[in-house]
Order: structure tokens, then sequence, then C-alpha cells
């Protein structure tokens, strides 16, 4: 689709501008994809509390103190990962317009 870009200056009608554009479907679609993984992060960090048992015991870890750092290693990283590969993805993921 080509789209003219125009300038406007009021916050109200940019949103009706860019409604117009793209069509009214395009901000929900982009809101829920959003909403989607936010709580698949959520989801899983919840899901792995109740599943250290058995991952302790596929993992042949007998401590519970190592057991619990599993579940907190699992949350830095979710919590801490994009910190660190958001810009590497950054430098590295984007190819050049030439």
């Amino acid at each position: 689709m080509l789209v003219e870009t125009q300038t406007v200056d009021s916050g109200d009608n940019r949103v009706a501008l860019f409604v117009r554009i793209f069509g009214a479907s395009l901000p929900c679609t982009h809101t829920t994809n959003v909403s989607q993984q936010t709580n698949t992060v959520q989801a899983a960090s919840t899901l792995i509390a109740p599943a250290l048992p058995e991952i302790a015991r596929d993992l042949h870890i007998k401590s519970s103190v190592e057991t619990q750092l599993t579940l907190s290693t699992f949350i830095l990283s979710v919590a801490f990962g994009p910190l660190f590969f958001g810009p590497l993805c950054e430098i590295f993921g984007r190819v050049s317009g030439k």
C-alpha cells in the first residue's frame, strides 16, 4: 500500500490520520500482539514455579537451594535479557537499506 506522509500538529488528528490511512483494525492488531507477548512472559514465570520439583528431578538437582536458584536465574534472565540482547539485535540484526 502506497501511503503519503502528512504532518499533523494536533495529537487527536494524528490518530485520526493513522486510522484513515491504515484502517481501524491495525492499531487493534498491534495492541493485541503486544499484549499476548507480555502475557506469555508472565505466564512462563508463573508456570515454572509449580514445575520446579520436576525440573530438579530431570536435571538431577539434589539441593533445594539449587532448585530455587534455577527459578531465580530464569526470572532474572527474563527481566534483564532484553537489556543486553535488545541493543545487540539493533546493532547486528539490522540490514542497511542500500
